[in-house]
């Protein structure tokens, strides 16, 4: 479950949540769960709601998957498309084609 949060916070931020220039240094922020959510990246509330739960250090106190599924960062009421277009593969999907979907966080920088 721990990685699942890392993995969400990687993809949402761009970058591991603990890391560092050197290995040492990325185990203790680890050990002491020391990170932190950039200003200059928007994120959800529901995003980070989910990120800080899964992410906690006692491993009884993390969300179930069931109850990760059930969140306002996975279930909501935004329309999620079944394919993205080939040209996603290149370049992020256009503005145009993102308003299509009912999610308010659909501008750019806010996913």
């Amino acid at each position: 479950m721990w990685s699942l949060g890392v993995i969400i916070y990687t993809l949402l931020i761009g970058k591991p949540p603990y890391e560092t220039p050197d290995v040492k240094s990325t185990y203790k922020k680890i050990k002491a769960n020391v990170y932190s959510f950039p200003e200059h990246i928007q994120i959800s509330e529901d995003a980070r709601t989910i990120i800080t739960k899964i992410l906690n250090l006692d491993p009884l106190k993390r969300p179930t998957l069931d109850e990760v599924l059930m969140s306002g960062f996975l279930c909501n009421e935004a329309s999620i498309p079944r394919m993205l277009p080939l040209s996603t593969l290149a370049c992020p999907p256009s503005d145009k084609y993102l308003k299509g979907f009912n999610h308010p966080l659909t501008s750019r920088g806010q996913r």
